[in-house]
């Protein structure tokens, strides 16, 4: 769920210096856009123990620590490190202990290289900043950049995909400039929005690695022989209204291919001992249908399985349907012409003959129909 309000915790044992990155954190919020970051609070912690009275009594969201919590601590040898580790590193290891770790970047006086890579790989650290060379804008943009990335993760919950394609886009130019590295972050949205249309264990588009799963379904292999099943069985979906939604605002096809393919997916995880995936044959013009290959269940379960689909399909269309439906049509509350752009899904169970249905192109041609 996504949240209304971000909670910031500096941590930094020098109160002059401690009070400046609050001041900075506040220059950066103050330029991003009107409401992104109207519900922040900043804590401030100067020691080790407070910083976990913080994390223990509130959700932080993101975390700027300092690695030496107290004199001494800076410049410590690695040997003496291993014996006393200082007080920003024990504060990194609480932090990644946490189910749901706070977004971290690191801002302090240890100089030492093989330090700071230590830190960046052990702790899922955004960042590392040197106080001797900080740079202000770095920090402000660092900042800004977590904001963009947490903006396109509530518009990709809302599946808003084009929004959220725009924002990464500013994560990704402010992380440019914050001298950030995007595969810092704990979820690229890029690929996440790419996986709408990339089959997840392969480096190819949906349509293809359908075409390439479906002709491994066609056969039953023995040895080096490819023998032909005799039939298998599919569930083939397709979307009423979807075309004149999209000749209205061409913009929603990723986002409804991206929901009916989430919600699909949901099921399907529940069948996979079935050999249940869910396929894609993409068209020109826009991305329907999409297909459920079953190649070992009976009618009985097939038609269980339609229904199953139908309802949880229907419930999680209904929870986004101002999503797609264009503005001026919904508050017109014009009952007629809100029906003409709601999404309706068809579920349709067909058994094919293999032995029939082999070329490929064939087959997809007709599916299509």
């Amino acid at each position: 769920m996504a949240r209304s309000e971000r909670a910031f915790l500096i941590v930094e044992d020098e109160a002059a210096f401690n009070a400046q990155l609050r001041m900075f954190v506040q220059i950066a919020l103050r330029e991003l856009p009107a409401r992104m970051a109207d519900r922040v609070k900043i804590y401030q912690a100067h020691s080790f123990s407070e910083a976990l009275f913080f994390l223990d009594e509130y959700d932080i969201d993101f975390v700027s620590v300092d690695m030496a919590l107290h004199v001494g601590e800076v410049g410590m040898e690695r040997a003496q490190r291993q014996k006393n580790e200082a007080g920003g590193i024990r504060l990194l290891a609480e932090l990644v202990s946490k189910p749901a770790q706070p977004i971290t970047v690191v801002v302090s006086g240890e100089e030492s290289r093989s330090y700071m890579e230590d830190t960046l790989r052990k702790y899922n650290v955004l960042n590392y900043y040197v106080k001797g060379e900080f740079d202000l804008d770095e920090y402000k943009y660092a900042v800004q950049a977590v904001f963009w990335y947490w903006q396109a993760l509530q518009q990709l919950q809302r599946f808003d995909v084009d929004k959220a394609i725009t924002s990464w886009g500013e994560v990704t130019r402010h992380a440019e400039q914050a001298q950030i590295a995007l595969r810092n972050f704990p979820e690229r949205v890029d690929t996440i929005v790419k996986y709408a249309h990339m089959h997840p264990f392969s480096d190819l588009p949906t349509f293809l690695w359908t075409r390439s799963r479906l002709k491994h379904c066609l056969y039953a292999r023995n040895g080096l022989t490819a023998v032909a099943r005799p039939q298998w069985t599919l569930i083939r979906l397709t979307l009423e209204n979807f075309q004149q939604l999209i000749s209205v605002d061409p913009t929603q096809a990723d986002s409804v291919y991206f929901v009916i393919k989430t919600l699909l997916d949901e099921v399907a995880g529940n069948y996979r001992e079935h050999g249940l995936f869910v396929g894609h044959f993409e068209q020109v013009d826009f991305p329907e249908p999409i297909l459920i290959f079953i190649p070992d269940v009976n009618d009985i379960e097939a038609e269980s399985l339609m229904r199953l689909l139908t309802k949880h399909i229907k419930n999680g269309l209904e929870q986004k349907a101002d999503t797609f439906i264009p503005f001026e049509v919904r508050v017109s509350q014009d009952r007629a012409e809100i029906d003409k752009f709601a999404i309706k899904v068809n579920l349709q169970h067909i058994v094919i003959d293999a032995a029939e249905e082999l070329d490929m192109v064939l087959l997809q041609q007709r599916l299509l129909v």
